[in-house]
């Protein structure tokens, strides 16, 4: 998890690492605070991403893994149960190709 580097007290902004106190003001930001904000804020510009791009990738990422999770149980089955689920959800005419073999229901 990213460490945040500021923080908000209502609609004001505070530099939340500073060297002497947590909740730092930009005026009261010495040279090394000013570095490692410039240093942070570069980081993030070099992604060239605005946050609700970034939001759209996690959520993207958050969609994938809950279809990876509802379908590994069936990857994890043995060969025979993804017989039986196949032909519980295929038409019995139809053939198709799994890693290991191929199955026919006729």
């Amino acid at each position: 998890m990213m460490e945040r580097l500021t923080g908000r007290i209502g609609k004001t902004v505070y530099y939340a690492q500073g060297k002497y106190y947590k909740e730092t003001l930009a005026c009261e930001c010495d040279a090394d605070d000013v570095r490692n904000i410039l240093q942070k804020l570069a980081e993030y510009e070099d992604l060239e991403l605005t946050p609700s791009e970034i939001k759209e990738i996690f959520e993207e990422i958050h969609k994938t893994k809950e279809v990876v999770h509802k379908n590994s149980e069936e990857l994890h089955k043995e060969p025979d149960e993804i017989k039986e689920l196949a032909k519980s959800r295929l038409d019995d005419s139809i053939e198709y190709e799994c890693g290991w073999e191929q199955l026919s229901f006729n």
